[in-house]
């Protein structure tokens, strides 16, 4: 009787044993959320001599190996009064693609799209328009939990600028941002 009792632990044990004794893969993917925020400098394309500025947030979720999909919004114009009180505020979605990871330097494209909303200066005019926004830059890992970046992008708005009795020809807004980001888990 002792030894069925023993040969059936064995048999009921043994791969719980088994699974104890391997390593985890040291080349795992682990997801990460990173939240952020970011100043930004842009050319809205219809004042070239006047940049916005701006500050924003944006969030990266890490979907599998290299590839993560990013949110931000982003608000130019809020933090002074700029020439004739102008403002744009984007609200943006989409993959990023992250070929390598080399030191801390993690090099990325990404595809936005979404909604930009401006207020034209002198407030000729106020509209939302649909975008898509290719970009890309460079995040630099300065701790386990913490990163900087510097980030390009440009900004396509078919449907611009969309005032009666205007040309509808497209705007390109394009611009750099800078931030930082903090790894939630």
């Amino acid at each position: 009787m002792l030894k069925k009792f023993l040969a059936l632990a064995v048999i009921t044990l043994s791969p719980v044993l088994a699974h104890s004794q391997v390593a985890t893969s040291t080349t795992a993917h682990m997801k990460a959320l990173w939240v952020g925020g970011e100043f930004s400098l842009f050319n809205p394309d219809y004042d070239a001599n006047v940049p916005l500025t701006g500050i924003g947030v944006y969030a990266d979720y890490d979907l599998r190996h290299k590839i993560s999909a990013e949110g931000e919004a982003r608000f130019l114009g809020v933090l002074r009064n700029e020439d004739g009180n102008e403002t744009q505020k984007d609200y943006l979605i989409g993959p990023r693609y992250t070929p390598l990871h080399w030191r801390g330097f993690s090099p990325y494209a990404k595809l936005m799209v979404g909604g930009v909303s401006i207020r034209y200066p002198y407030n000729v005019h106020t509209e939302s328009y649909f975008a898509y926004a290719p970009g890309g830059g460079i995040d630099y890992r300065i701790m386990d939990r913490l990163s900087v970046r510097a980030d390009y992008e440009y900004q396509f708005l078919p449907g611009a600028p969309n005032i009666p009795n205007r040309p509808n020809h497209g705007l390109n807004p394009r611009g750099f941002s800078f931030g930082v980001a903090y790894r939630v888990w």
